[in-house]
């Protein structure tokens, strides 16, 4: 008796080991993808590289940084900064300095005379120690100070033909006619005395230098003449030290 197949058994087996045909929807599916990663192959690959350079753009900053950090430290290669000068303390203050009246025959103008102006260069030291001339000597009152860069400016109501308009130690010289006068003058319209045992509230020894020479005679008697450097030493000596006026002085 022959052998009664079963339904479906006349289909074609097919081997373990191989996949089944794909159906023809499969297929057009399979291709789709397969486009469509190859049209984003090269976005990732660009991307790739978009973040390859910026990893290395930040090790170049970290590098730079460190160097920069690195001389600020005072590492091979600093600059350093240099520190501003500070400004010595006043020989004396303002506070008995003249507000307008006449001194010595000296008065005081609303406008200062160009026309015979004189500099001169003032340095006073106490016992080896830098004191400042203030700024405002010879300005009469209310007075005000503009911030520069060479430091503060003084103006006032009235000048002096003897006055300090800085605190760099420059005295003008600014009489409405050709006259010499002398540091006597000077100390005097600031309110402060200057003997031969004194300069301002200081004692001791006066010694004055004029252009590196040692002045014999009466330190009042000193004269303003144009760019003369003057040195006060009270108390112990102090070599001279000298001065290079600024343009235009």
């Amino acid at each position: 008796m022959p052998q009664q197949r079963r339904p479906g058994s006349d289909r074609r087996q097919i081997p373990p080991n191989r996949r089944p045909p794909r159906s023809a929807s499969r297929r057009k599916r399979d291709r789709r993808l397969e486009a469509q990663r190859a049209r984003t192959a090269p976005a990732r690959s660009r991307q790739r590289v978009w973040l390859a350079g910026g990893a290395a753009a930040v090790v170049v900053l970290a590098a730079v940084l460190a160097i920069v950090l690195t001389r600020g430290r005072g590492g091979p290669g600093a600059q350093p900064t240099p520190a501003p000068t500070p400004t010595p303390p006043e020989l004396a203050s303002l506070a008995g300095a003249a507000g307008g009246s006449a001194v010595d025959g000296v008065t005081c103008d609303a406008t200062p005379s160009t026309a015979h102006r004189t500099a001169v260069h003032l340095a006073i030291y106490v016992d080896g120690a830098a004191r400042q001339v203030p700024p405002g000597i010879g300005v009469g009152p209310p007075l005000q100070t503009a911030a520069t860069d060479a430091g503060p400016f003084v103006s006032g109501a009235c000048y002096y033909w003897l006055n300090t308009r800085t605190g760099d130690g420059i005295v003008h010289v600014q009489p409405p006619a050709a006259a010499t006068y002398t540091l006597g003058t000077l100390f005097d319209i600031w309110g402060q005395p200057l003997t031969a045992t004194s300069a301002g509230p200081a004692t001791g020894a006066v010694t004055v230098l004029v252009n590196g020479s040692r002045y014999s005679g009466d330190p009042r008697a000193v004269q303003l003449t144009q760019h003369a450097v003057i040195q006060i030493n009270v108390g112990a000596a102090v070599p001279f030290k000298s001065y290079t006026f600024p343009a235009g002085e």
